[in-house]
């Protein structure tokens, strides 16, 4: 797997020695203006590369059942290493079969309960298998926060739901290179 660094490329100045002049013409000698020339290509390489590393995350909890009387459910998901130093930047949920007791709604806090990564709940409507049908879709409000391994989100599953079979949440998340 490729390593890329965690910040863009700033590179030193550099310059010709004094008295030597650049001249294209001359292919055998390196000149400070050839490896300014890399060193360009190298910082808009990483530019382009920074908005399109992203990570996704499918947890599986398997058949849950949700008895409306007994109020929500609460499942854990602690971030793993390979997400060190990434944000999240969508959330979506899907079931094995289709939900026709009602909604399903599930919402993400952190143990410790200080943040609530979403300004919209995820929601799987009734008769729908995954939350990217919703009419309401799920917002990430947490765009600012980095996580680093060992974060802990409860995941908080309730609705008027009996049961939901196969219950699988996606988390996407994205590398913030500083």
């Amino acid at each position: 797997m490729t390593s890329f660094p965690g910040a863009i490329f700033t590179p030193r100045t550099k310059q010709n020695k004094e008295g030597v002049s650049y001249d294209p013409d001359q292919p055998t000698k390196l000149f400070a203006e050839d490896i300014v020339y890399i060193d360009d290509e190298v910082v808009a390489m990483q530019e382009n590369l920074q908005d399109k590393i992203f990570r996704g995350v499918s947890i599986v909890f398997g058949d849950i059942t949700i008895p409306p009387q007994e109020g929500p459910q609460n499942l854990e998901f602690i971030v793993p290493g390979l997400l060190e130093g990434y944000k999240l930047v969508s959330a979506h949920a899907g079931l094995a079969l289709p939900n026709d007791s009602g909604n399903l709604t599930i919402g993400l806090q952190t143990l410790g309960g200080t943040r609530n990564p979403l300004g919209t709940d995820i929601t799987i409507e009734a008769g729908e298998k995954t939350s990217y049908s919703a009419t309401t879709q799920p917002v990430v409000d947490d765009e600012d926060y980095i996580y680093s391994a060992g974060d802990d989100f409860r995941i908080i599953v309730s609705g008027n739901v009996i049961e939901a079979t196969g219950l699988q949440v996606f988390l996407t998340f994205k590398k913030v290179l500083t």
